[in-house]
């Protein structure tokens, strides 16, 4: 390990110190010890020097000197390699899709309207009576949808026709009237047909009857109805069926 020597002009002092010292020794010791603690003061200050100037204080100062730096070579960088080139992709351009234009339809002449629809079947007419004359009808039905198409089917068989709901309401509209026939429903509230027809037979004799009903024949014989004596239509009846009994009824 080397000592860093002192420069030429502190070691030219500590030299003069230490021989500065020994005379000042020899001098203590000639004038009786006076000067021996000044003498022994220098000497230790000239030691220092001259052991500092011959190596004594290296160790402090090798301390404080920085050592020799080392120069490490730096290990080579690998260089990146390079990325591999990709194959670019033909792009593929769709082409257009040509849509045809809707092909118009022709005009088509409108067909003449007809008079009646295709799908709509005139009502065949009812029969005509053989000799209805305009005779008189009494109409007599509670059921105030089937009355009217009743009394329409008459009406258009060539027949009179009067309205009743009831057989209170038919006695009301029956007086001073030429009836020839009656046409009643069997079952109706507060008065049967039955007993409507024998209040108008008393006082026409010759009137004619036809009994309607949709009730069993059980039922119609506790309302006075025989229906072997008298001309009855159960329900539902066909128009050709009501305009034959009536004709009939007529005829007799």
């Amino acid at each position: 390990m080397s000592v860093p020597l002192l420069s030429p002009s502190v070691r030219t002092a500590a030299m003069t110190l230490a021989a500065a010292a020994a005379v000042f020794f020899v001098l203590a010791m000639t004038t009786h010890g006076v000067l021996v603690p000044a003498v022994l003061a220098v000497a230790f200050v000239a030691a220092s020097l001259v052991r500092q100037a011959t190596g004594g204080g290296g160790a402090e100062a090798a301390s404080q000197v920085p050592a020799p730096a080392v120069w490490i070579p730096e290990a080579p960088k690998p260089e990146p390699e390079p990325a591999p080139e990709l194959a670019a992709e033909p792009v593929v351009v769709p082409a257009p899709v040509v849509v045809p234009a809707p092909e118009r339809p022709e005009p088509v002449a409108a067909e003449p309207a007809a008079s009646e629809p295709a799908t709509r079947e005139p009502r065949p007419e009812p029969p005509v009576a053989a000799d209805p004359d305009g005779a008189l009808v009494l109409l007599v039905e509670d059921d105030d949808a089937l009355r009217r198409f009743t009394a329409r089917l008459l009406e258009r068989a060539g027949y009179q026709v009067l309205q009743a709901r009831a057989g209170a309401e038919a006695l009301e509209v029956a007086p001073g009237q030429q009836l020839r026939a009656l046409v009643t429903d069997v079952v109706m509230p507060r008065m049967s047909g039955h007993e409507l027809a024998q209040r108008l037979l008393a006082d026409n004799p010759g009137l004619a009857v036809i009994y309607t009903s949709g009730y069993t024949e059980d039922t119609i014989s506790r309302h006075g109805i025989d229906r072997e004596r008298v001309a009855f239509l159960q329900k539902p009846f066909q128009s050709a069926q009501l305009i034959d009994a009536l004709s009939r009824a007529l005829a007799a």
